[in-house]
């Protein structure tokens, strides 16, 4: 029965009982309490309850509190292991003089609350500075879901939130915060300097620039083969002056406004914007469950990439490509890297909601 209990634990099974049952003795209830004072991380059976004739057995008679007994309200100070990655801002790591480091940031603050609330102790191990880890398919693992499977630590944090493979292989807290999930692009290029010369001639005014052209040769076929009388024909000249006269008045004050604001080109602000004008769109793995959102949208992963290291990647590229990315992370990024505020737009449409939460 230890034995079975000792499988449990491992797989952080707490809130277990076994039956037994025999003619001698009758029905029996086991279980254990991992966390009692004195003896932290026991797995020796505790019988919690014995009834000699299961004919007596009646509702009246059955103490549920006594059949499942709170475990996990109070922990008696037993030590718990934690697996941390530091994201920031979830999760800040001060060392000290010793070398010891304390950690920090909302979920530094929200474990160090717990544990006063709880009862317990902790340790921490600080996987790594750059990865969280992954859940894959397979349900193989990396990072601190790896050491959460194989029983190294009893919770991880980190940023993490509960996807559907991670579900299916490890529990899962409440939430605790709803992350904000956008897509991230650069501000638009300069246009160049054949782009600027053009630019107020759009389709429109070449047609009315091409239709003023052919009026005058119109005029002039007029004026010399046809009978018509001449102060008409030069009263068709003063208004095709005063067009011509009102086209580049519009011309110039087109051309001076956009000297003047420097206009960048235009971005997208939604899906099919962004479908439109040929964008593509790069995630982390642990954001390319939300390209469900742009299905229509060709999705690239980068597989060794971090939140941080997608970001620079969308800093440091020319081609038309945006990113999938964490509000919060790109906010504490740009409060660290002033100077670097005006090279990320956030797209105005397609926010998505990504529950944080303790694995």
């Amino acid at each position: 029965m230890a034995r079975m209990f000792e499988r449990l634990f491992v797989k952080l099974i707490v809130n277990a009982n076994i039956l037994t049952y025999s003619e001698e003795v009758g029905m029996e209830m086991f279980t254990y309490f991992p966390y009692s004072s004195g003896d932290c991380q026991s797995q020796k059976p505790v019988k919690i309850y014995e009834l000699k004739d299961v004919h007596f057995l009646s509702k009246k008679r059955m103490q549920f509190t006594k059949f499942f007994p709170s475990k996990l309200s109070n922990f008696n100070g037993c030590p718990l292991k934690i697996s941390i990655a530091p994201i920031k801002p979830y999760i800040t790591l001060h060392p000290n003089e010793m070398g010891l480091k304390r950690i920090s940031g909302i979920e530094g603050k929200l474990v160090e609350l717990i544990a006063i609330k709880m009862n317990f102790s902790y340790e921490y191990h600080i996987y790594d500075s750059q990865h969280i880890g992954y859940v894959f398919p397979n349900l193989s693992t990396t990072g601190v879901f790896k050491e959460l499977a194989e029983g190294r630590a009893d919770f991880a944090l980190g940023g993490t939130s509960c996807t559907h493979f991670r579900m299916r292989l490890l529990p899962c807290s409440k939430q605790y915060f709803m992350s904000k999930v956008r897509v991230m692009l650069k501000p638009g290029g300069h246009y160049t300097a054949l782009e600027v010369l053009f630019y107020p001639f759009k389709i429109e005014a070449w047609l009315l620039l091409f239709s003023l052209v052919n009026i005058r040769i119109l005029l002039k076929l007029l004026s010399k083969h046809l009978e018509v009388h001449q102060g008409f024909v030069q009263l068709l000249l003063i208004a095709w002056l005063l067009m011509i006269f009102f086209y580049r008045i519009s011309f110039e004050g087109s051309y001076f406004k956009f000297l003047h604001n420097q206009p960048l080109k235009p971005l997208p602000s939604n899906a099919e914007e962004m479908k439109k004008q040929k964008y593509g769109v790069v995630s982390d793995l642990c954001h390319i469950r939300f390209k469900e959102y742009y299905i229509d949208l060709k999705i690239g992963v980068i597989k060794d990439f971090t939140l941080w290291e997608t970001i620079e990647f969308i800093r440091d590229t020319n081609e038309k490509i945006a990113a999938l990315v964490n509000i919060e992370i790109l906010t504490y990024y740009l409060s660290k890297n002033t100077e670097e505020r005006g090279n990320f737009l956030v797209i105005k449409d397609g926010m998505m909601l990504d529950p944080l939460l303790a694995s």
